[in-house]
């Protein structure tokens, strides 16, 4: 690969790093952890010594500074904090080699208002010896308000009506609807009118449109109650 490749390369990933609304950010460590140590001793080392060398601005704006030259030098966002259960991420961390897809955290945002992200961390070893770690973060914030609103839905609804729902999000009308889940269409309009009153939303069209919204349809059928109604 000639020089100019090179140069072209390291442009795309500058700019692939620089534009990303993910942020990024890498970590080393002045000492490097040695991981044939106790993993107790690797957790108290991992929330007290890692120092970021490298992140991008959306890294830096998604935890309320205005550049990431403004964080070089501190520790990684996801260590300054010690939590019971980013502890046991972190201790998930090392005994899966040094690599996790999906820790959970949550602060508090400077308008008060709470803050979920999701990170990716992966260890930079060599020889044995954890150099650094590389970190993905995104803010799952809305995410998180969804899975509670429908989470909070399916606790107010019967197994039936919240299948019902799912239908009619789905472009199915009440008749359609009733015939797919095997009940009378007086028995449909009985769920639907429970439904709206529950809900209090008193159009169809509404209800509908509130309901995709919280990404409710039988392509989420995971998201389906146990039980019955």
């Amino acid at each position: 690969m000639d020089q100019r490749q090179l140069e072209f390369e390291a442009r795309v990933y500058q700019m692939f790093f620089r534009e990303s609304n993910i942020g990024f950010w890498h970590a080393y460590f002045p000492q490097p952890l040695d991981t044939k140590l106790h993993e107790d001793e690797q957790i108290e080392r991992l929330f007290a010594e890692p120092l970021l060398d490298f992140c991008n601005d959306s890294y830096a704006t998604m935890n309320d500074y205005s550049s990431s030259h403004e964080l070089l030098g501190m520790l990684p966002f996801l260590f300054a904090v010690r939590e019971e259960k980013l502890v046991e991420a972190i201790s998930h961390f090392i005994q899966a080699g040094y690599r996790v897809n999906d820790i959970e955290t949550c602060d508090v945002e400077k308008a008060g208002n709470p803050r979920w992200c999701s990170n990716k961390v992966v260890g930079d070893l060599t020889d044995g010896m954890l150099i650094g770690i590389w970190g993905m973060q995104r803010v799952i914030t809305n995410r998180k308000a969804l899975q509670a609103k429908r989470a909070e839905l399916r606790h107010l609804l019967s197994l039936r009506q919240y299948l019902l729902l799912q239908l009619l999000t789905d472009g199915y009308d009440l008749k359609e609807a009733a015939e797919a889940m095997n009940i009378a269409g007086n028995t449909a309009h009985i769920h639907l009118a429970r439904i709206m009153n529950k809900l209090d939303i008193h159009s169809r069209d509404l209800l509908v449109k509130t309901i995709r919204e919280l990404g409710i349809g039988r392509a989420g059928v995971e998201d389906l109650p146990h039980g019955s109604g």
